[in-house]
């Protein structure tokens, strides 16, 4: 009996992950885009959040090139979106490493300032953002993960409208 509610468990806990894993299935960067672009709209704050949410449009910086970026509320700007990451050194400043993992639900920029001349070295970071999804509520969660900053947002208006 002891064997069986074991077996149980285990079934409960691989149908649980499993499900997870599917939910957030990895995307290549032009997926992610035609992806996104549906959930472009205006999010309005949900519940009690950190001084630094603020409600706004979720829209692409251009929108007739959407790689050079995602911008929510004038505050929060995800890109250009590279294919995995990007890296670039800035002359008589620092090196600059761009990630990205788009998956169905979710982008995380990962930004990281290394190498900075002796002048720059107070700059070296590690900075990871992500907005996630949660289409079956309209809702969109934006963290700032070193920072400890969560904001909740839900859809009031989509695409082109106010």
């Amino acid at each position: 009996m002891l064997f069986s509610k074991f077996k149980f468990f285990y079934t409960i806990v691989f149908v649980i992950s499993t499900s997870l894993v599917t939910q957030a299935s990895e995307l290549s960067r032009d997926q992610f885009v035609k992806e996104v672009a549906k959930r472009i709209g205006h999010y309005e704050l949900v519940g009690k959040a950190s001084k630094h949410c603020h409600p706004g449009r979720l829209l692409f910086v251009n929108e007739k090139k959407p790689l050079e970026g995602l911008r929510f509320a004038n505050k929060i700007f995800f890109g250009p979106l590279a294919k995995k990451e990007s890296e670039h050194n800035e002359d008589g400043y620092c090196s600059i490493l761009e990630k990205f993992k788009y998956t169905t639900n979710s982008i995380t920029q990962t930004t990281k300032v290394y190498k900075c001349d002796k002048n720059h070295k107070g700059d070296e970071a590690v900075s990871t953002q992500v907005i996630s999804f949660d289409d079956s509520k309209n809702e969109l969660v934006y963290k700032s993960l070193e920072s400890k900053i969560t904001c909740k947002f839900k859809r009031v208006f989509s695409g082109a409208q106010r």
